[in-house]
């Protein structure tokens, strides 16, 4: 094959996807008819024509695509299936759709009873206790509690078990929870980087103690550089790995990775003082860094060199006044249309 034909071909399978991204059924339905062979074809990061026309929402692009016999249990290159993108974006209709077709791409029509999406990674089910980050000798005592959880990370990617024995064929993980007595050695060395998540949320009112009421357990983040196949020779559980796919967790567990990897990726990128340039360690639970250089300006008052980036942003759905149009923008590098960001100060 010539490269000319070559780019012939992938220009082909460009327009096919972008035409299922944009929800232009008249050209797919063509397309697919002059060449059938584009259906699983796949783009950017393996996104398919079924998943970028469900990530878009367009629920008939994608009931065509099933009934030409689509493969809806390929994966991208983030060991996401059609599934997985439906249910994460909010399309419950397309996800019941592609839980219930058969060979035959039996008709399943959106429902009226679809619930308002919670963001995925929004749940808290810690009480992150920001008062006690300062108080080192709580946090100490809680280090050394034998009720502690802690969460090991390696390169910010969370250790998880799986209920399969390959990660990536689906299903649903679990953060592997580890006690002090395991991890207590990883503590003492320098490079550990350790997170205070919070305290367990309890619903029903705990027991009581000579002191008064217990508190619940706390939980810890650990990022460490130690070689992965002996962090996970640690854990008890079948099928462990450190996995980066982060919408394979219930969402109780989804918001608590998403804390973690947020501020140790911050500790990743800021292990240098940005005014002087000298090393910094990490303080109030890992919730700020302080330059090791005591002639730095970064001591002398409060600088934002010192917290995590907090960068304030809403989301915005402008609704057309009919009720039945709402202005998108479109994400070029994934082909998918969402709502504008809005920064706060802006």
């Amino acid at each position: 094959m010539t490269s000319l034909q070559l780019s012939a071909k992938e220009e082909m399978v460009e327009r096919f996807l972008d035409a299922a991204a944009r929800g232009d059924m008249i050209q797919v339905s063509t397309m697919l008819s002059q060449s059938p062979s584009l259906i699983n074809q796949t783009g950017y990061s393996g996104w398919s024509a079924l998943m970028l026309g469900l990530g878009n929402g367009h629920y008939p692009v994608v009931e065509a695509l099933l009934s030409h016999g689509c493969d809806k249990f390929s994966v991208n290159s983030s060991s996401q299936t059609a599934y997985d993108i439906a249910k994460f974006w909010g399309h419950r209709h397309i996800s019941t759709l592609l839980g219930h077709t058969d060979d035959r791409c039996q008709r399943l029509l959106p429902g009226a009873d679809l619930h308002q999406q919670e963001n995925y990674f929004s749940r808290e089910t810690l009480d992150r206790l920001s008062a006690k980050r300062t108080d080192e000798g709580w946090l100490e005592d809680k280090q050394s509690d034998p009720n502690t959880v802690y969460l090991l990370f390696s390169n910010c990617s969370p250790m998880v078990s799986s209920p399969l024995e390959d990660p990536n064929a689906g299903g649903e993980n679990q953060l592997c929870r580890f006690r002090y007595e395991t991890v207590k050695d990883l503590l003492q060395k320098p490079a550990t980087v350790l997170i205070f998540l919070g305290v367990e949320r309890r619903k029903k009112p705990s027991a009581q103690t000579v002191d008064g009421v217990r508190e619940p357990p706390a939980w810890f983040a650990i990022n460490t550089d130690e070689d992965t196949a002996d962090l996970l020779k640690r854990c008890r559980e079948k099928n462990c790995c450190f996995n980066r796919d982060l919408l394979k967790f219930s969402e109780e567990e989804a918001g608590v990775v998403a804390q973690a990897r947020s501020v140790l990726a911050w500790h990743s990128r800021y292990s240098f003082c940005p005014t002087c340039g000298s090393s910094t360690r990490s303080m109030e639970g890992g919730y700020k860094r302080s330059c090791l250089n005591s002639d730095c300006r970064s001591l002398k008052g409060v600088h934002n060199t010192c917290y995590p980036r907090v960068d304030p942003v809403v989301i915005m759905l402008v609704i057309h006044p009919d009720g039945n149009q709402c202005l998108l923008g479109e994400e070029r590098r994934f082909s998918l249309w969402a709502c504008s960001p809005v920064w706060l100060d802006s």
